[in-house]
């Protein structure tokens, strides 16, 4: 599958690192092949969507994974800038990015 192609690439580093298959265009599928791809994918929860554009089913459990990924990945962090090193304080917010 595509994760064969990916080692052979020499590409391991983005399988560990989190990559996730989305798996589109379900909807054109003939519903018994349909029905095995999302149980196929039902059993490789943690890197694997099947999902439709078009009619939107499975993008809310795409966007869920995606969430879920970038919460682990956040972290809290302290920053002592003094009040008067005004470019540093305004390239530490969110809106500054």
């Amino acid at each position: 599958m595509f994760w064969v192609v990916l080692s052979d690439l020499g590409l391991e580093g983005l399988i560990e690192d989190g990559l996730i298959e989305a798996m589109n265009k379900i909807d054109l599928l003939e519903p018994t092949m349909r029905v095995s791809l999302v149980n196929q994918v039902s059993a490789a929860q943690h890197r694997q969507r099947a999902l439709s554009a078009a009619t939107g089913e499975g993008c809310d459990s795409l966007l869920q994974l995606i969430d879920r990924r970038l919460d682990a990945e956040t972290r809290a962090v302290r920053l002592d800038v003094p009040l008067s090193d005004g470019r540093t304080l305004a390239g530490s917010t969110p809106m500054a990015r």
